[in-house]
């Protein structure tokens, strides 16, 4: 572009107009600013404007090749407390091409990626460890106290998911309650701890008698759960996500089996006070009564209930099946 400088009036005015520019070889066009001439309608160079203008081209040429903006970077170094030296430490380069990056600067692929990696918690947490001896105890505790800040935001994420996708009608469907994941998880720990090897399939055999004997016996169910006709017998709506919630949450952890999942619980702290006398009296039947049947006895047994026989594939199974539960 030539912008052209002999203009000796001093009216001027801002004007937008595409404008290509030539970004490491490719061509990018952008809506620039530009100063005119509101008299003899020159373009006049102006630094600050071709400056921005080139900035917006950089912008759009990292959209292009999926590469992290400028405040994506600034945005990881401020979340881990990081200052430029120490994410130039973690990624393998200069605090001087970190300033450049957050600058504008159209990174590497190899530096985008390294950078990409370094947003999960896990990977700086790793990386961090490698380069600890690099950093005063300073810069240590910064990193640490927001790693931590880090995974306690991810479980309240995690936890406001779970009552998000569990916000439903308090009706039959649901035992007439409202889910409360407090009472759910400690319904889950209470088995865990309690039957000698918790197959995810027994589990949710287990959930669904505890939940239907005791809304017969109380007209309320304890977790405020909803029950689906599956292939394999009830099943908690959304059961996968549920569990995956509590793993991440360190409450319970799933190891894989030749056989299938088991649920192993990882604490019981605070939780399994949530259960009423009455609630825990009946789970405490329900361990009993299915405590040495398999996972393939238990939701044979499931399937002769009237509440399972007289659903279909995929059906919600109402709680008023409970007064005829065999």
């Amino acid at each position: 572009m030539n912008k052209k400088q002999d203009c000796s009036h001093s009216t001027t005015k801002i004007i937008e107009k595409q404008e290509t520019y030539e970004v490491k070889g490719e061509k990018i066009t952008v809506e620039a600013k530009i100063k005119k001439c509101e008299i003899c309608n020159k373009e006049i160079f102006d630094m600050t404007l071709d400056t921005e203008n080139l900035k917006l081209a950089y912008r759009k040429y990292k959209n292009n090749h999926n590469l992290m903006q400028s405040e994506d970077i600034i945005a990881l170094r401020k979340k881990f407390n990081l200052t430029q030296n120490m994410l130039a430490s973690l990624v393998g380069c200069t605090q001087a091409t970190i300033a450049r990056y957050e600058n504008g600067s159209i990174q590497s692929e190899t530096h985008n990626t390294a950078l990409m990696f370094l947003q999960n918690p896990d990977n700086i947490k790793k990386a961090f460890e490698r380069r600890k001896s690099e950093f005063n105890s300073n810069e240590k505790n910064a990193f640490e106290k927001s790693l931590n800040l880090q995974k306690a935001d991810t479980k309240v994420m995690s936890l406001n998911l779970l009552k998000d996708s569990f916000d439903y009608e308090q009706d039959i469907f649901s035992g007439f309650k409202k889910f409360d994941s407090d009472k759910l998880m400690a319904t889950i720990l209470f088995f865990a701890q309690n039957q000698p090897l918790l197959y995810k399939t027994k589990l949710m055999k287990l959930l669904w008698y505890s939940d239907m004997l005791f809304f017969k016996e109380n007209s309320v169910s304890i977790t405020g759960l909803r029950y689906i006709h599956q292939q394999y017998g009830p099943v908690p709506y959304k059961h996968s996500m549920m569990l995956s919630v509590m793993e991440e949450l360190g409450i319970i952890e799933l190891e894989e089996q030749d056989n299938g999942d088991i649920i192993l619980p990882k604490t019981t702290q605070g939780f399994l006070d949530k259960l009423s006398k009455n609630e825990l009296e009946l789970l405490k039947s329900v361990n009993s009564r299915f405590l040495h049947l398999k996972s393939k006895e238990i939701s044979s047994h499931s399937h002769k209930e009237i509440g399972y026989r007289s659903t279909s594939m995929k059906e919600t199974i109402s709680y008023e099946y409970a007064f005829k539960m065999r």
